[in-house]
């Protein structure tokens, strides 16, 4: 879901970010002139492409700089994973070096489609790695790698960064789904070493979506570390977590932020009654994803001149609380169960009660239906369901009984 909601980020909106004037970052190139959009680094993607000119089972790998020269006597790895169902994955690594025009050509390779190919280089740190690919049948393949200078200095790297924050409130947590993206608007690539974005006490179970690069999060007490390298261009890391849900009618969350931080978006899955706040950023908004599903949410660019951020909270109002409010908005539904249970109480009363069984069962007839509707339609998860079901059993026996 988070990949459809990534913000779509323009050049207008980073020309106002003055990059080189940023506090802690230093001009790059000359101390008079700080970068515009027009003067900064565009990078050529890296290609990974089949090639008719090329014969069948021949690979051709070129190494290149930043500024498209060629890189002689580089050493890169050709990864070669071979799939099998029934004898498992076999991988291979061959290690290869550049000619003198930054190539390597590799003839006979496999063409069988359970073998797949990918090829990377390192540079200090930094990993770089181009798409991985199958040689296809009647012609060659052939792949382009940029591999340039790396430094574990964001300063050094011309860094924005954009985040995204979805909070989604389940039965017995609170699941949050991020992704970073970063702009990398220089030369040099860098190498994020243990960057450390702060998580809400009692954070649980961060992972980070499976990817071809060497970007990832770990987790350490209450702090996420990002490692990885952020070549030129964009790259993206998505990622979430979890915090046990404590049934309370409004939550704080309070999330680390990237460095050199342009746009951060704030959202949360909308409940009836549901608000959205976060300090400093515009009042939330309704809106909906692609499938949608409906979400309040609200976005702030930082400009230049303006302190680093280092976090924002969010706090999501307006959640379902334990009390007399469950037995109308979040009671659930076993119409069969509560009928058959109902039925043989009241059997046992004598006629001159008849009427207040009557009319209790019909009220805890009309509480299950409507626990039976919050249930289907998703606004009360499965363990809430089978504690309020248990709970609406066990208060109509002890009023019945009476």
């Amino acid at each position: 879901m988070i990949r459809s909601l990534r913000l779509a980020t323009s050049a207008a909106l980073f020309s106002t970010l003055a990059f080189a004037q940023m506090p802690g970052h230093p001009h790059v190139g000359s101390s008079n002139d700080a970068p515009t959009i027009a003067g900064l680094h565009d990078p050529v993607p890296d290609s990974s492409d089949s090639d008719r000119s090329l014969p069948e089972g021949t690979l051709v790998v070129e190494l290149l700089d930043g500024d498209e020269h060629p890189l002689p006597n580089k050493t890169f790895t050709l990864g070669i994973v071979r799939q099998s169902i029934a004898q498992g994955d076999k991988r291979e690594r061959r290690e290869l070096t550049t000619d003198a025009a930054g190539l390597v050509r590799l003839d006979g390779l496999a063409t069988e489609s359970a073998v797949a190919y990918r090829v990377s280089a390192t540079n200090g740190p930094g990993s770089f790695g181009a798409t991985p690919f199958r040689l296809p049948d009647g012609m060659g393949h052939r792949v382009r790698l940029h591999v340039v200078p790396v430094t574990t200095h964001v300063d050094d790297a011309l860094i924005a960064m954009q985040t995204v924050a979805l909070v989604d409130v389940k039965d017995d947590r609170i699941l949050v789904q991020q992704a970073l993206v970063a702009y990398n608007f220089g030369r040099n690539a860098w190498f994020a070493d243990n960057v450390e974005l702060a998580l809400p006490a009692g954070a649980t179970a961060l992972t980070t979506q499976q990817s071809m690069s060497d970007r990832s999060l770990t987790l350490d007490g209450s702090t996420a570390k990002l490692r990885g390298t952020f070549p030129p261009g964009e790259s993206t890391v998505e990622y979430q977590w979890q915090i046990p849900y404590g049934e309370t009618a409004l939550v704080d969350l309070t999330i680390g932020l990237p460095p050199h931080v342009a746009v951060a978006r704030a959202m949360a899955i909308a409940g009836p009654g549901n608000t959205l706040v976060v300090d400093g950023f515009a009042k939330a908004e309704e809106g909906a994803d692609g499938r949608g599903q409906r979400m309040l949410l609200t976005e702030k660019s930082f400009k230049r001149g303006e302190a680093p951020a280092t976090s924002m909270t969010m706090r999501i109002g307006g959640l379902p609380t334990p009390g007399p409010v469950r037995w109308i908005a979040s009671a659930i539904a076993l119409a069969a169960t509560l009928g058959t249970a109902l039925w043989a109480l009241s059997r046992r009363r004598k006629a001159p009660v008849a009427r207040d069984h009557a009319e209790l069962e019909a009220l805890a007839r009309s509480q299950a239906r409507a626990l039976a509707q919050a249930r289907a339609t998703g606004e009360v998860g499965p363990a809430t369901f089978e504690a309020e079901k248990r709970r609406l059993v066990d208060d109509l026996a002890r009023a019945l009984s009476a």
